[in-house]
C-alpha cells in the first residue's frame, strides 16, 4: 500500500519539503529537512531530519519534489526598516549598507503594519553557490527564504494558538503578544527551546524552521522573495514537469478505469461462456448429430454451387439449338451437359463437376456431314469451342462412333 500512495503522491504532486541550511560550530555545511505531504486533513508532517550533509539528503528527499531552502543566522542581515513610500530595492539597500550594489546582493522584503518591512540581505554568490551544490544531486530549489520571518508567518497561517508568548529556534527568539508577532530578536541562548503540536505530531524548535518552510506558498503575498533567476526557471521547470505528471496520472487513471470494465465485461462474458459449455457438454451426442449433417449440408452445397446449378441455365435452350439441324447421317446416344468428375490428384478423391461444358456422344455415316455439323454448331453465340475428342469406327454396327466436347462462353 505504500508504494502506490508513494505513486499517487508522486503523480499528482501531493509533497514538499522545507531544507534548512546552516553551517555548524565546526564549520561543516548541513542541513534540516521537513518532508510534508497534502491530505484530506490538511498538511501533514511525514519525516524530519537534522544535521544532514548534502550528500545524504538523497536518502531524505524523494526525487522530483519541489524544495523549499531557507538561509538564516549568520548569513544573512535582518532588520525592520520603514517603507511608507513603497521604496525601490537598491534604496533600501543603501540604507541598510551604505554604496551597496544590488547587483552583488539579494533582499528579501516582510510587510509588517504601519508602513514597516522586515528586510532580509545575503550575499548573492553565497545563495548561488548554495543553490548550485544542491543541483548536482538534482534538488530542485522553487523557493528560497532567507532569515526566519517564515515561522511567525507560518504560526499565523496555520493559526496556531499557543499560550507560550515567546516562542525558541536555534539562534532566534520570537515574542507574541495579543496573537500578533511583536518581536523577532537573535538569540544565542538555546535552552528551553520550544517544541510545537501539529496533527498530533510533535516538531521539535530544531526542526519548525524546516518545516514552516514547506508551508511558504500560503503567504508568498505577505513573503516577497528575492528574485533568483535558477530558482525562477526550477520552479518554471517543475511546473511543467509537475503538468505532465498530472496527465499521465489521469491518462494512468482513464486506463485503468478502462481496463476495469474490460475485465468486467470479460468476466460476465466468461460466465456465460461457460454455461453454454455446460450446455454444449450436456447436449454433446445432438452437437455431434448436427455437425455431421452441416459437414454433409456444407459437401452438398459446395458440390451444387460448383457446379452452377445454383444459378440460373440455359442448357435447355443449348440442346435445343444444338439438335435442331442434326443431319441425317447422325444419331446422338449421349449429351452430357456440365459432366461429373473425380479428381484424383490429392489425398481425398475432390468430385465436381465441368461447368461450361457439353459432351455430345453418338454414331455417323458419313464423316464430311459431321463436320458440317461443327462448323454449324460453332456459329452459335454461346459457343466457344468445339473439339472433336475421337472418332473410330465400330465394326459391330458398322458405323463411325464420334465425342464433341463443345465448349459454352
Amino acid at each position: 500500500m505504500t508504494i502506490v500512495s508513494n505513486l499517487i503522491d508522486y503523480f499528482l504532486n501531493r509533497r514538499i519539503a522545507g531544507l534548512e541550511y546552516y553551517v555548524n560550530d565546526n564549520e561543516e555545511e548541513l542541513f534540516s529537512v521537513s518532508l510534508v505531504k497534502q491530505s484530506r486533513n490538511g498538511m501533514k508532517l511525514i519525516s524530519s531530519f537534522r544535521d544532514i550533509t548534502k550528500e545524504e539528503l538523497s536518502k531524505h528527499l524523494p526525487t522530483s519534489i519541489p524544495v523549499v531552502l531557507g538561509i538564516s543566522g549568520k548569513f544573512v542581515l535582518s532588520t525592520i526598516v520603514e517603507n511608507l513610500n513603497n521604496e525601490a530595492d537598491d534604496v533600501l539597500l543603501n540604507r541598510v549598507i551604505p554604496n551597496a550594489l544590488l547587483k552583488d546582493f539579494y533582499l528579501q522584503k516582510t510587510l509588517l503594519s504601519d508602513g514597516l518591512i522586515s528586510l532580509s540581505i545575503s550575499r548573492r554568490d553565497f545563495i548561488d553557490s548554495i543553490i548550485e551544490k544542491l543541483a548536482k544531486f538534482e534538488i530542485s530549489i522553487v523557493h528560497v527564504v532567507m532569515g526566519v520571518d517564515h515561522v511567525p508567518l507560518f504560526l499565523k497561517a496555520v493559526n496556531y494558538s499557543t499560550d507560550i508568548s515567546v516562542i525558541k529556534i536555534p539562534g532566534y527568539s520570537i515574542t507574541f503578544m495579543n496573537d500578533s508577532v511583536s518581536q523577532v530578536l537573535l538569540s544565542s541562548d538555546e535552552s528551553n527551546l520550544t517544541v510545537l503540536s501539529f496533527n498530533d505530531k510533535n516538531v521539535g524548535a530544531l526542526n519548525l524552521f524546516s518545516f514552516a518552510l514547506s508551508f511558504v506558498n500560503y503567504f508568498s503575498h505577505e513573503l516577497s522573495q528575492a528574485r533568483i533567476r535558477t530558482v525562477f526557471e526550477s520552479r518554471r521547470d517543475y511546473k511543467y514537469s509537475a503538468g505532465i505528471r498530472k496527465g499521465i496520472a489521469l491518462f494512468s487513471l482513464g486506463l485503468i478505469t478502462i481496463l476495469l470494465i474490460n475485465q468486467l465485461v470479460f468476466y460476465f462474458q466468461n460466465n456465460k461462456s461457460s454455461e453454454m459449455k455446460s450446455k454444449i457438454i450436456a447436449n454433446e451426442n445432438s452437437l455431434n448429430e448436427y455437425n455431421e449433417v452441416k459437414k454433409k449440408y456444407g459437401e452438398k452445397e459446395h458440390l451444387f454451387t460448383s457446379s452452377g446449378l445454383t444459378i440460373a441455365s440455359y442448357t435447355s435452350i443449348f440442346i435445343d439449338q444444338l439438335s435442331e439441324k442434326i443431319p441425317s447421317s447422325i444419331v446422338l446416344s449421349a449429351i452430357n451437359v456440365q459432366p461429373f468428375k473425380i479428381d484424383k490428384t490429392q489425398d481425398q478423391d475432390r468430385v465436381y463437376f465441368e461447368s461450361k461444358k457439353i459432351i455430345v456422344e453418338g454414331f455417323c455415316s458419313r464423316t464430311p456431314e459431321l463436320s458440317e455439323w461443327i462448323n454449324i454448331i460453332k456459329k452459335n453465340s454461346w459457343v466457344k469451342d468445339v473439339l472433336l475428342n475421337n472418332i473410330n469406327n465400330d465394326p459391330e454396327i458398322n458405323n463411325n462412333r464420334f465425342s464433341l466436347d463443345i465448349s459454352i462462353k
